[in-house]
């Protein structure tokens, strides 16, 4: 998929080089009338095996989420595809050695605001983990300030009525015990 799309124009952002990529999705340095952002394409497969409704769902916006600029689906590729803000920073995996011990609760802190957000929109994001959060370095070291940005909604569920079902979903390292807990091992 990634020679198939990279040059190509898609809902109106021209798809550069491609610079992650999961499971369900690659995503790639975009550009559109002057502005760049990150396109996340997904899965073909993934698409018609979750339903096109649900990937129509969009986040509000929250200082910890990374920003969505875009979303949509392309009829003539059809793909659908969000449009991030291009995040300069690095993870939490890539970071770990370089974080003051002094800045953890305050990091942890907008990671849980951040998904009590979601929760509140009924949303549960599924896949929290180092590789998913992201961190302004340049802030790094300061006391305040907005240094985490949770991305990757891939394995996000979405409830309007605020019950989470539990379905097992995720990276199995960083499960949630609840989810644990419902595995048969029979």
């Amino acid at each position: 998929m990634e020679k198939e799309l990279t040059g190509k124009d898609l809902g109106g952002w021209t798809l550069a080089e491609c610079i992650g990529f999961g499971k369900s999705a690659l995503v790639f340095r975009a550009t559109r009338a002057g502005v760049a952002g990150a396109a996340k394409v997904f899965d073909r497969e993934l698409v018609e095996r979750f339903g096109r409704a649900a990937q129509r769902e969009r986040v509000e916006s929250h200082p910890n989420l990374i920003g969505i600029l875009d979303a949509g689906e392309d009829v003539d590729s059809d793909l659908f595809y969000v449009v991030m803000e291009l995040f300069a920073g690095k993870n939490l995996a890539q970071s770990l050695d370089e974080i003051p011990q002094a800045r953890v609760g305050a990091l942890i802190a907008q990671v849980a605001s951040a998904a009590e957000f979601l929760e509140t929109l009924g949303l549960a994001h599924r896949d929290i983990k180092p590789e998913n959060i992201l961190l302004t370095m340049v802030n790094l070291y300061l006391t305040q300030g907005n240094t985490v940005k949770i991305c990757d909604f891939g394995w996000s569920i979405y409830n309007p009525n605020k019950e989470m079902r539990l379905t097992l979903c995720g990276t199995p390292l960083y499960l949630a015990p609840e989810m644990v807990a419902q595995i048969s091992y029979d």
